[in-house]
């Protein structure tokens, strides 16, 4: 029986899956230093522990936002992507 081993770093291509965002938005989220990254000579690999901690953060935001009536939009995207 073959087990699965789930990588604790990868690539731009596995987080765009992983999280169904763009290259040019998962970038400008890394650049910030919002997210975990390392370089390897040209290779970049991010902490997937450290994305979906992000991801889950501007979900309680969102959920937050929602429950307290304010408007919530791409305001949220736009403040981690800036830069």
């Amino acid at each position: 029986m073959q087990t699965g081993i789930t990588p604790e770093w990868i690539t731009y291509e596995e987080a765009k899956r992983l999280t169904s965002l763009g290259r040019t938005t998962l970038w400008k989220i890394c650049s910030s230093g919002d997210v975990k990254t390392a370089r390897l000579g040209r290779a970049i690999r991010i902490s997937r522990r450290s994305l979906l901690e992000y991801m889950e953060h501007l979900s309680q935001e969102t959920n937050e936002k929602q429950e307290g009536g304010d408007d919530v939009g791409r305001d949220e995207v736009k403040k981690a992507t800036r830069n």
